[in-house]
C-alpha cells in the first residue's frame, strides 16, 4: 500500500495504473492538482541539466484525513517498513505525530 499523492492530470493517472498494473494498492492515495515531474536535457558532451517541477504537496491535513480514515487506520497497524522523504515534509511529519 502506498500513500502519497498525485496530481489530477494525465500523469497522475498514469502513475496510478503503472503502480496498480505492479500490485501496488494505491487506495489511499490522494488525486489533485499538477504532478511532479522531471526533465533532464544533456548537451553534446553529455553534460545533464536537471529541471524539476514539483507538483501539488501532500499537507498535513490530507495526511491526517487519510490516517483517521478506516482504510488507513487498518493500513497503519500493519505497517512493516515507512519511508518519508522531503516531497511532502507536512504530511511525513502528521504521520510521525499520529
Amino acid at each position: 500500500k502506498l500513500i502519497s499523492k498525485v496530481g489530477g492530470d494525465v500523469l497522475g493517472t498514469s502513475i496510478l495504473q503503472g503502480l496498480s498494473d505492479e500490485g501496488v494498492l494505491t487506495d489511499l492515495m490522494k488525486s489533485e492538482g499538477q504532478s511532479a515531474f522531471s526533465t533532464v536535457l544533456v548537451d553534446a558532451e553529455g553534460t545533464r541539466t536537471c529541471v524539476n517541477s514539483p507538483g501539488s504537496e501532500m499537507i498535513g491535513e490530507e495526511m491526517r484525513e487519510v490516517l483517521e480514515s478506516e482504510a488507513g487506520e487498518a493500513s497503519a497497524r500493519h505497517l512493516r517498513l515507512v519511508h518519508l522523504d522531503g516531497r511532502h515534509p507536512q504530511a511525513a511529519l502528521a504521520f510521525t505525530d499520529a
